[in-house]
């Protein structure tokens, strides 16, 4: 569903999926992969690392030969982001393909201020292979970009209004319309937007699809 040069963001409430939702993509990706692990959340698993992984705390550290990066931040400033996605830019500007996982839009990015690498990456990725995936919790506290240039959407279940007002206007949905949806989402469902076209209602991921994600990245 999520191709090369794509940018998709998932948002929800904690432990509605939305993570468990893009490591499946992570997983699934057949290039070189980085998760920005924000709140050091994660591990990567036996077949990330026995592909070849490394785990990164300052963009100077980064190996990039490897294929699965896992990089956790250690100062949690906007300077740190910004070098991050300075390297990340460098990389796509020289023809690498890669796929960044952004585990938590809000820190790196706020509702009016972000990395100018970031918002490069969001912006003109498509034009380098560069693919992106953000996960949040309130899309009003993030990059508005994040949420615009996406051309995937995924909707697991959340409660602020805020929120749902300005999702709605992204589905081209009613505020009622998208809050009676979400009441009725199963557990871990999601609704999926693809931009510009109808909003699809999915389920769960399946135990084989999470049993593909645990190979490559262990979820907390």
């Amino acid at each position: 569903m999520i191709a090369a040069g794509d940018r998709a963001f998932a948002v929800g409430m904690t432990g509605s999926g939305k993570s468990g939702l893009l490591g499946y993509y992570f997983a699934t990706y057949p290039g070189q992969r980085l998760l920005v692990d924000v709140n050091d959340d994660y591990e990567l698993g036996p077949t990330a690392l026995e592909e070849g992984a490394c785990l990164a705390r300052e963009p100077a550290a980064i190996d990039w030969s490897v294929r699965t990066i896992r990089y956790a931040p250690s100062r949690l400033d906007q300077d740190e982001y910004e070098a991050l996605y300075a390297e990340i830019w460098k990389r796509a500007r020289a023809g690498h393909k890669l796929f960044v996982w952004l585990d938590e839009g809000e820190g790196p990015t706020t509702a009016n201020r972000s990395p100018l690498h970031l918002r490069l990456a969001l912006k003109q990725g498509r034009k380098k292979d560069l693919t992106h995936a953000t996960a949040t919790l309130r899309p009003v506290d993030v990059e508005k970009a994040i949420i615009n240039q996406s051309e995937h959407g995924f909707v697991f279940k959340m409660s602020d209004l805020d929120d749902i007002a300005l999702l709605a206007r992204r589905l081209n949905v009613t505020v009622r319309e998208l809050v009676a949806v979400l009441e009725g989402l199963p557990d871990y469902g999601f609704l999926y937007h693809r931009f510009g076209g109808a909003v699809a209602t999915f389920g769960p991921l399946d135990e084989k699809r999470r049993a593909i994600t645990a190979r490559h990245v262990l979820m907390p």
